[in-house]
């Protein structure tokens, strides 16, 4: 090898290469297998070459140039590197742009988006998630003891993204490692990833979430055939007939065929199959009476034979968090002899849910409902003493809830307790309806129990469905449905995952096909809709309605080929075979920017079924779709009320179809039920228990009855409807009976007697949120909600400044914080102290005064520097004499 510029050779004749600004001496470049050059660098890490003092930027990027030369089998002429013609021409001067290093962030999510779901992957998921899906107790014993955030790692054995996945856990026992979970709670774990036992913060299920490259979809066939019949003119779509719906890509494959409606012509009512009934027919009768103490309630609510026995069954154990108590009180539910000799052995449980319905009546809530004497307002305390003892009560709500469910969830840790502790009470409510009338007409909607977790994720509840529409937003969602004509609740469904028609074969995962045009999965809410209509008993040729949740054109279909009912639905994200932007456009062509009180009609038969496809504008910018298997679409008039802009109320007649004013009539059924129970009875405020299993069906008794005296006994209306919720409530609570045994006296605590309680921060919650230290550390509550003590703050100390003292306590009239402890002999309030504690002080002040219980104390308020107090002595600012 000749010597050229930049090439000289060592003392035994090898070349090497000088490099740039630099002392670093590289050797040639070495032949390996496979024809591929390596480079070897002698000397000082590439940072540092030349006598150990850092590179700059440039020098850096021209060995990076000489050595990506030598890998090519090229040597870099001196001075530099060679720069090509296309090089120069797109090159950036040096200093203008900065290189952006890979760094050890910018890699480590490179590689974390890198990680996707697949068979043979490794996955994770929190204990929270998965113990609820475990079917055996050796399984659930295994991950018991684990903190709910616990990691819980395993390989993916088979499975899909949309049905869920076969997972292998690490942490189960050998035979019984695989469990089915959704592709939801599963969170993929990216190659060479350390797989900790708590994740370091919230967010790395975040960072470590499947990210996807957005592809461009093929369009679907219907997609295909929708956006052909969009790209007509408006002229063209408002005459259009026909709307063929392709929906496979198979060339033999039928369509379906819509019919497109004119403006006038409906479905006759002689072609309405429907049939609708003028009353209820009851299968047996309960009669309420005029004071509601004569009731038979076995015959509407869930039986509670025997309930007495297995309270006290529940307490006798040393696991019941009140064993000591019922023990010492000698608190027993079961009398053989029954209340003065009439053998009812439960009586005492049935007065313990008729406390709880009277609860509502009274101002007070909590353990004030048994106070008695004069309040601090026009009423007297309740005394509900006088009906049952307070330990009898809290030891009635400690096991009453669980006591409907089989006794291997009786002592479970609360966040351990399934669904199944409490399906026997729905069973058995169900039980009661199908036995009480005939269901004809049949509406499905949401209801919500508002259940508010202070200190844990969900509050002891397996799940919790957060819902920003209803009365209370966060709690547990239930999908019922209720009879049209009563009002009644006519089922109320337990559960929805492996349920009946939504699994063929659970075991195995195999879906349930519905009889839609090439045999699709079942859908999971016509699933629901079919098992709430089963479980109703519905007769057939009946009717079942519902909102946008469980509408579709599958909903209609199953119903009509498995059942024999109509239906009616609206219909909003369910859209498969359903022809929504065609009615859409079809109602804008033909109308334009004016709809409100137009309507379009499009009817085709699916397996066997005649539907209707409706799209009506009930406002200029509001369209409703509805699909129906019966019912007349022409005109009906109602009336529309609407706020003017001086905020008077106004009213107008709207056309709309005869068939969505049916549903209309009857959609807002369940919703009341919601505002009476959540906001008139209010239970759940009056009751703040930290039990989640207690509640209560006044509602339905209220309709029933009011239904009793309008149809069958000839009463008014208008009289009828005067009879308030709260009234009912109080019909019903006439049948309590008075105490006869021992009333035990138990000092209610300070709080309680003075009206001090708890600090609530503006959420309302006692505690503040969880840290991150106190999750590695295996707490789920975080510390209390603390304020300082507005007493204290009206003491200065010695230097003058304000006396702070941090106190979870609060006046519970004003807010104002007090200190729960006494503080009279502390020095720092003076040389001798204080008088009285904070709780006397503040109790003991006249209402003007500002230490007194007066004005609500909000957040951050000042107190009055005129009114503090120094009791240190004045001291001389003189110097010595």
């Amino acid at each position: 090898m000749s010597p050229t510029a930049g090439v000289h050779h060592d003392e035994d004749g090898d070349d090497l290469y000088d490099i740039p600004n630099s002392r670093a001496v590289v050797p040639p470049p070495a032949p390996t297998p496979g024809g591929l050059l390596r480079v070897d660098l002698v000397g000082t890490p590439l940072d540092t070459l030349g006598g150990g003092s850092p590179l700059d930027s440039a020098t850096r990027h021209e060995t990076a140039a000489v050595l990506a030369s030598l890998a090519n089998g090229t040597t870099p002429p001196a001075g530099g590197t060679e720069v090509t013609p296309n090089e120069a021409e797109n090159s950036t001067p040096k200093g203008t742009k900065r290189a952006t290093p890979m760094n050890s962030s910018r890699h480590t999510k490179a590689k974390q988006g890198a990680a996707r779901i697949h068979v043979g992957g490794r996955c994770k998921t929190t204990r929270g998630q998965l113990f609820h899906l475990l079917s055996t107790e050796s399984q659930k014993a295994t991950i018991r003891e684990f903190n709910n955030n616990h990691n819980c790692y395993g390989t993916i054995k088979s499975g899909s993204s949309n049905q869920g996945y076969n997972v292998v856990f690490d942490c189960l026992p050998t035979d019984e490692k695989e469990v089915f979970i959704r592709r939801k709670n599963l969170t993929a774990i990216p190659k060479g990833y350390e797989e900790v036992t708590f994740d370091r913060s919230s967010d790395d299920p975040e960072k470590l979430a499947e990210i996807r490259v957005k592809k461009s979809k093929k369009l679907s066939p219907f997609q295909v055939c929708n956006d052909k019949f969009l790209s007509l003119e408006e002229a063209e779509m408002s005459v259009a007939k026909t709307f063929d719906m392709h929906w496979s890509n198979d060339d033999g494959a039928e369509c379906v065929p819509w019919k497109i409606l004119p403006d006038g012509v409906h479905v006759t009512e002689a072609k309405d199959p429907m049939y609708y009934p003028d009353g209820v027919a009851f299968k047996k009768q309960v009669d309420i009476g005029d004071s509601g103490a004569n009731t038979d309630f076995a015959k509407f609510m869930p039986d509670l034979t025997g309930m007495a026995a297995k309270i006290d069954k529940f307490h006798s154990s040393i696991k019941s968090p009140m064993y000591s108590t019922v023990k010492s009180d000698r608190i027993q539910f079961y009398d053989e002899d029954g209340y003065f000799g009439n053998k009812d052995g439960d009586w005492m449980v049935k007065q313990c849910f008729l406390l709880l319905i009277a609860s509502c009546l009274e101002t007070e809530n909590g353990s004030d409902l048994w106070k008695r004497g004069p309040s601090s307002g026009r009423k007297e305390y309740p005394d509900f003493g006088q009906y049952l003892p307070l330990n009898y009560w809290k030891a009635f709500t400690c096991a009453v809830g669980l006591c409907f469910g089989p006794e291997e969830y009786w002592y479970l840790d609360k966040r351990d307790v399934p669904w199944d502790a409490i399906v026997p009470a729905v069973i058995g409510f169900n039980k009661k309806r199908q036995e009480l009338f005939w269901v004809v007409l049949l509406m499905l909607d949401e209801s919500m129990i508002g259940w508010r977790p202070k200190s844990t994720k969900t509050g002891g509840l397996p799940n919790l469905t957060y819902e920003p529409r209803k009365p209370v937003p966060l709690g547990t969602m239930l999908r019922n449905g209720v009879e049209c004509i009563t009002g009644c609740i006519a089922m109320n469904a337990e559960r929805q995952n492996f349920k009946k028609y939504l699994y063929a074969d659970k075991e195995e995962q195999i879906r349930q096909k519905s009889s839609l045009p090439g045999k699709p999965d079942m859908p999971a809410h016509t699933a629901e809709v079919l098992r709430q209509v089963e479980d109703a008993q519905v007769v057939k040729n009946g009717w079942c309605g519902g909102d946008a949740w469980f509408g579709s054109v599958a909903t209609c279909v199953e119903l009509k080929k498995r059942f024999g009912v109509h239906s009616t639905f609206i219909v909003k994200n369910n859209k498969a075979f359903y022809p929504m932007e065609v009615l859409n456009a079809v109602l804008k062509a033909r109308h334009g920017d004016k709809p409100a009180g137009h309507w379009v009609v499009m009817t085709t038969t699916i397996a066997g079924v005649d539907l209707l496809a409706i799209a009506y504008a009930w406002s200029q910018k509001g369209v409703s779709y509805f699909i129906s298997s019966c019912g007349e679409p022409s005109e009906i008039k109602y009336e529309s009320k609407f706020e003017d802009e001086w905020g008077n109320t106004g009213s107008k007649l709207i056309n709309r179809p005869k068939i969505c004013h049916f549903i209309y009539e009857y959609l807002p059924l369940i919703d009341e039920h919601n505002k009476q129970r959540q906001n008139l009875l209010a239970l759940e405020k009056c009751w703040q228990t930290k039990n989640p299993w207690m509640r209560i069906a006044l509602v339905d008794l209220h309709r029933y009855y009011r239904y009793q005296r309008i149809v069958e006994k000839g009463h008014k209306r208008e009289a009828m409807d005067q009879v308030r919720i709260m009234k009912m409530a109080d019909l019903v609570c006439a049948g309590l009976k008075p105490w006869m045994g021992p009333r035990i006296q138990r000092s209610f605590g300070q709080s309680s007697d003075i009206g001090i309680e708890r600090c609530r921060d503006s959420h309302g919650n006692l505690n503040r949120e969880v840290t991150a230290a106190q999750l590695r550390k295996g707490r789920t509550v975080g510390n209390l909600v603390t304020k300082q003590c507005w007493i204290c703050r009206g003491y200065l100390d010695k230097n003058g400044n304000p006396i702070q003292c941090w106190t979870s306590m609060w006046c519970k009239f004003c807010h104002a914080p007090l200190c729960n402890k006494d503080r009279t002999k502390e020095k720092r309030f003076g040389p001798d102290g204080r008088d009285m504690s904070c709780v006397d002080t503040h109790f003991g002040a006249c209402h003007s005064d500002t230490f007194g219980c007066g004005d609500l104390k909000v957040n951050g308020q000042c107190f009055p520097k005129a009114d503090q107090i120094n009791q240190h002595p004045r001291r001389s600012r003189r110097g010595p004499y």
